[in-house]
């Protein structure tokens, strides 16, 4: 399944400056098959970035459900 998302380029402060900065969050990512724990690969490229799942999470505690307003 391909998916495309429009994220913003944030400044992020860091030593006495700003860096470029991406957050990459959301239910989305559970529905690509990225789970808590999952480590991944950033790989950035003539401004293209990928980010490949490594390997599934093993038997990682669950994170609590968020509590409904």
């Amino acid at each position: 399944m391909k998916r495309t998302r429009d994220l913003k380029v944030f400044a992020f402060p860091q030593n006495n400056g700003y860096v470029p900065s991406i957050r990459v969050a959301g239910k989305w990512l559970a529905e690509m098959g990225f789970v808590y724990g999952d480590r991944v690969t950033l790989t950035a490229e003539n401004g293209i970035i990928t980010i490949s799942r490594k390997q599934p999470a093993n038997e990682l505690p669950s994170l609590p459900s968020p509590s409904p307003d």
